[in-house]
């Protein structure tokens, strides 16, 4: 039986070896289902560039041939909304397509050409945030606040359904929340004023200090978001609390994932094994951005009852270049006035030292294209003209055509065992 994880393989395979690319473009409608799809045939060329981050992730340029006046830009037909959905894949032996969602888009600032000779629209895509920050929509009608106890994947769901006006929502889709935050508390510090009577019957007002263990999913401080914000103000703060990354998936839905899941990238998964013996990689180039690498990171926060929280972090693997004990320590500290416990400012710390602790290890791989790339991986890479070692990065973004030809390329960084 040809299952899907039969096909699957079957691309895997057939990525060794010469093949046709696929791509298919979904026009959506508001609610995200199919309108219609076109494939390669009307696309001329295009490009999809990918980086890991909070905000927007994903951005494309596509040209399409408009000869038929199908893709004019007016209201009836490309205008304000517009989403589209890009696959990249291979045809199989047996002739059919197998395609791998990239992302979901809206339409940014199309332009058309029309001559004797020529008759084109270019769209110039960007990710679903692009509604949120101010790009396309997102812009706050009024000050926004979170209150102390507020939980904040209601208020992440609420402003997401915020209607535009139009009775159509920022995001009908429901956004994905990590698990990782249900049942977890931090321990907390907070001032409680309490009246008392002395012997003489007079009122006299002390201090005392509270711990109590308090859901990171509560908002723990007021926070104001002026009239002149956007709802992705409101979310990265959200994310902020949560100590998190925020960004859309390749099936256009909004994530929320802890940043201490970046502390341990040595353990995600391989995605690809190259080889400087392969056809497929054309080559590879380096940068070492030495004065960008820190391997001591501090993280403090609010100052509580006379005690500042922190966090602090350090590269102690023996095997990595950077390690405090090889180059000694090269500080870099932040300042999140807004944490209220050690935890917060810790997994913070975490964080800093992986995003910046690998810095002279940047590299470029292009490449014929390989196209499973969905989220942050591992690939290895092995030089066998150099040594035997075996090299591990974890992508950080990519850039892939979406028409016939060209160049994929990677960019990544080099990374070592745990031990930090």
């Amino acid at each position: 039986m040809n299952t899907e994880y039969t096909r699957y393989q079957q691309y895997l395979d057939k990525l060794q070896r010469p093949h046709i690319a696929a791509t298919k473009i979904e026009w959506l409608n508001d609610d995200g289902s199919v309108a219609f799809d076109i494939t390669e045939d009307a696309i001329q060329s295009g490009t999809l560039n990918v980086q890991y981050q909070s905000g927007i992730r994903a951005t494309a340029d596509i040209l399409l041939d408009n000869w038929a006046q199908t893709y004019d830009i007016n209201a009836d037909k490309i205008w304000f909304g517009q989403q589209i959905k890009i696959y990249k894949g291979l045809y199989l032996d047996d002739g059919s397509p197998y395609y791998i969602p990239k992302g979901v888009f809206y339409v940014s600032n199309p332009d058309q050409v029309y001559s004797p000779s020529q008759r084109t629209t270019h769209l110039s895509l960007v990710d679903k945030w692009g509604y949120l920050d101010g790009t396309l929509f997102g812009h706050l009608d009024g000050i926004y606040q979170l209150n102390i106890g507020d939980d904040l994947f209601v208020a992440l769901r609420e402003i997401l359904r915020k209607d535009r006006g139009n009775g159509i929502p920022y995001d009908s889709m429901a956004p994905m929340l990590s698990s990782y935050y249900i049942g977890r508390k931090d321990t907390v510090q907070r001032t409680k004023a309490v009246t008392n009577i002395d012997s003489q019957g007079n009122q006299y007002t002390t201090t005392i200090v509270e711990t109590e263990q308090v859901p990171v999913i509560e908002c723990p401080y007021t926070a104001r978001i002026e009239a002149s914000g956007t709802v992705a103000d409101v979310i990265l703060e959200i994310a902020k609390m949560l100590v998190a990354n925020v960004g859309y998936n390749v099936d256009g839905r909004l994530c929320i994932e802890p940043n201490n899941t970046d502390a341990n990238n040595y353990d995600r998964p391989v995605l690809w094994n190259y080889r400087t013996t392969e056809n497929a990689l054309l080559n590879i180039s380096y940068q070492f951005p030495l004065s960008d690498v820190y391997n001591a990171i501090t993280v403090t926060g609010a100052t509580l009852n006379g005690v500042q929280v922190k966090g602090y972090a350090e590269n102690t693997d023996a095997r990595s270049g950077t390690s405090v004990r090889r180059i000694g320590a090269k500080h870099y500290s932040e300042s999140q006035t807004s944490y209220y416990s050690d935890s917060q400012c810790q997994e913070m710390a975490q964080y800093l030292l992986e995003q910046k602790v690998y810095a002279p290890c940047n590299n470029d791989h292009r490449l014929h294209p390989h196209l499973p790339y969905a989220g942050k991986h591992l690939v290895t890479l092995e030089r066998p003209e150099v040594s035997t070692a075996i090299d591990t990065y974890l992508v950080t973004g990519y850039s892939m055509p979406i028409g016939q030809t060209g160049s994929m390329s990677i960019s990544a960084v080099q990374v070592y065992g745990g031990g930090k």
